[in-house]
């Protein structure tokens, strides 16, 4: 009887070790390109398809880490070099170039071939725009952190009392 309390034991500690590390993020090679235009003006923004070691998270949705930030690199770059002032920015990424390509394509054609209004398309070279990868903070780190702090706040309580 006690021998199968342990390996029930077993079987549900490695359970949620399994469960433990395959949530978070897990760096990748993908690739994107940006997207940029004035909701005022005619004038539209590409950037060249990049390859970028960033990170996804590590489950079926591999959603982009930090997709915002890479969004906001392209809105500052766009604000230095035109005189448009907070331009709307969307970053696209795949997981291969093939797939890339393909989405850079629909979009461009949206806007030139099927478009009812005609945009001025300019394209930004990669050698004057590029990604920066964003890093991530681990979360085992900001949790830890998180219950130090509250540690140190009952210390503190605990004192003042």
């Amino acid at each position: 009887m006690n021998f199968l309390k342990y390996i029930v034991l077993s079987f549900c500690l490695l359970g949620i070790v399994s469960v433990a590390s395959a949530s978070g993020y897990k760096p990748a090679k993908i690739y994107m390109f940006g997207f940029a235009t004035s909701l005022n003006d005619s004038t539209v923004f590409f950037t060249d398809i990049q390859a970028v070691n960033a990170y996804v998270e590590n489950n079926r949705t591999r959603f982009l880490v930090g997709r915002e930030t890479y969004a906001y690199q392209l809105r500052e770059y766009i604000e230095k070099a035109t005189s448009i002032v907070r331009p709307m920015c969307v970053v696209l990424y795949a997981d291969t170039e093939k797939r890339a390509i393909k989405k850079y394509l629909a979009l461009q054609n949206k806007l030139t071939k099927k478009g009812k209004q005609k945009y001025n398309i300019n394209n930004v070279s990669s050698p004057s725009f590029t990604f920066k990868p964003f890093i991530p903070e681990l979360t085992t780190e900001t949790n830890i952190q998180v219950v130090n702090k509250s540690k140190d706040t009952k210390k503190k309580k605990a004192v003042s009392k």
